[in-house]
């Protein structure tokens, strides 16, 4: 049995917000993420979470 769930992982402290139904996007968002990670650095990742006044 597959039960569909809808991922949420879309709030201002990911440095790419996303969101997704399960399992049928899974794929595309992987894919997604993956592109992320590869066109930036995780300093600039970094430098991103700590502009956030709300984590700070």
């Amino acid at each position: 049995m597959q039960k569909r769930t809808h991922f949420f992982a879309n709030t201002i402290s990911n440095f790419y917000p996303v969101s997704a139904y399960l399992p049928k996007e899974s794929e595309k968002i992987v894919t997604e993420l993956q592109q992320v990670m590869d066109t930036f650095s995780e300093e600039e990742m970094q430098e991103y979470r700590n502009s956030l006044k709300s984590l700070g």
